[in-house]
């Protein structure tokens, strides 16, 4: 799938804002981008408890950045 400009997701997101104000279902904005929907089971409560544990923010920040925009192989 090729990935689509930041100008094009942008305007996405603001055509489904625009149509979500008065929704009465859910939208599912990863595949009205034409996005895959990302893996967040990774992120269950244990996890996020010992990340938020982490004494280093910038380091539990940087690895939270870096799995959700799949940068980090586990």
């Amino acid at each position: 799938m090729a990935r689509k400009s930041k100008a094009d997701l942008d305007t996405a997101m603001r055509q489904i804002v625009s149509r979500a104000v008065a929704s009465d279902q859910v939208i599912d904005i990863f595949s009205t981008a034409g996005l895959e929907k990302p893996e967040l089971s990774i992120l269950c409560d244990e996890f996020l408890e010992e990340v938020r544990g982490i004494p280093q923010k910038n380091l539990a920040l940087e690895v939270l950045r870096k799995l959700l925009n799949d940068e980090l192989k586990l």
